[in-house]
């Protein structure tokens, strides 16, 4: 079973992904709240997003749910 240590950086890659090729994302926190916006920066703890909403916030690698980031997707593009 994988270790929270593991997720952390299994996240991080992600979060490194999605901000080095500008992607808009969809995220997840383990508080059941959820952001959709863009990445703006990224430390070794934490990612900044620029969320659609509510503007800036810091969100920390360990409060998103395993599987917690993903790429935001608009109501009816691509048939969804």
């Amino acid at each position: 079973m994988i270790d929270d240590k593991e997720m952390i950086e299994i996240i991080r890659k992600r979060v490194t992904y999605f901000w080095e090729n500008k992607i808009k994302i969809h995220t997840t926190l383990k508080t059941n709240k959820w952001y959709n916006g863009i990445i703006s920066d990224v430390s070794d703890e934490f990612f900044i997003l620029e969320d659609f909403k509510e503007g800036e916030i810091v969100i920390f690698f360990i409060e998103i749910f395993p599987n917690g980031i993903n790429e935001y997707r608009e109501e009816g593009v691509d048939g969804n």
